[in-house]
């Protein structure tokens, strides 16, 4: 944690200090050395909030964009009784963001934007951009669609005038099942052409790419709530389409300075 209460006022961590949990109000110390960033740690084992993530620079810096009365609140349940430490709210907009560095599980996902409702995600990619790689030309978006299409086995390009003649036959359905052939692959397909389609001309714009993300972190797609992946450098990019079939979402850029502006 980066605050604690000292004689009642929020305070940064510093050498030396006692001070009480701003979540259970128990008794936390500072840690000050060379080597870590400053933080409060209970001084006995505590359970206090279980959403809590060993802070790193990384999530100093994104915090210190923000005035401290924003930085580490508390938001409190009144139903459940439940409370955690939000790493930013913005009341004038009622707005959680939180910062996340390491793995999450996909059950916490889904809990914390339960709990917190008008949140959204600022995750941290630093340690694996070397995987990722951004797509804008025309060709390399075809050569990349075109290779989602031979992932799929033959015997789903079934005729075109087929499929739109029995469309509204449920014969068909049966049909296709006769030949083993999955209605939701004949969907992917059409999915994958109206994708290209689409992200052709949207890719056009200056802000928008294809990103294709090598061993892609699949629990983000259990999140409901907006998403923006930070690789360290000038921009920051909101995840805003999942390709169904390979390892890529559609992406749009932001200028870094001009994303902190916006929700400060």
């Amino acid at each position: 944690m980066k605050f604690a209460y000292v004689d009642n006022i929020k305070t940064e961590a510093k050498p030396n200090l006692t001070g009480l949990c701003i979540s259970c109000a128990k008794d936390v110390r500072s840690y000050c050395g060379d080597q870590i960033i400053h933080h409060w740690k209970h001084i006995n084992l505590s359970e206090c909030d279980f959403w809590y993530e060993r802070e790193t620079e990384w999530h100093r810096n994104w915090k210190n964009h923000f005035d401290i009365s924003y930085q580490e609140i508390v938001k409190f349940d009144t139903n459940t009784k439940e409370k955690h430490i939000a790493d930013i709210y913005l009341p004038q907009k009622d707005l959680v963001i939180e910062f996340q560095h390491s793995a999450v599980e996909i059950d916490e996902i889904k809990a914390r934007e339960l709990f917190y409702n008008r949140m959204i995600w600022v995750i941290d990619l630093t340690s694996v951009k070397n995987n990722i790689e951004f797509h804008k030309d025309k060709n390399d978006l075809k050569f990349l669609f075109d290779k989602m299409k031979s992932q799929l086995p033959k015997e789903f390009e079934i005729d075109k005038e087929f499929q739109e003649s029995h469309s509204k036959n449920n014969e068909v359905a049966d049909f296709l099942d006769f030949l083993g052939i999955g209605k939701e692959k004949i969907i992917e397909s059409q999915y994958i052409a109206k994708l290209e389609d689409k992200y052709y001309s949207l890719c056009q714009k200056d802000e928008y790419y294809l990103m294709t993300w090598k061993n892609l972190h699949k629990r983000w797609d259990f999140s409901e709530k907006p998403k923006f992946i930070d690789f360290g450098d000038d921009n920051i990019y909101q995840l805003i389409e999942r390709i169904k079939t390979g390892s890529a979402y559609i992406v749009k850029r932001y200028n870094k300075k001009y994303f902190i502006e916006h929700y400060k």
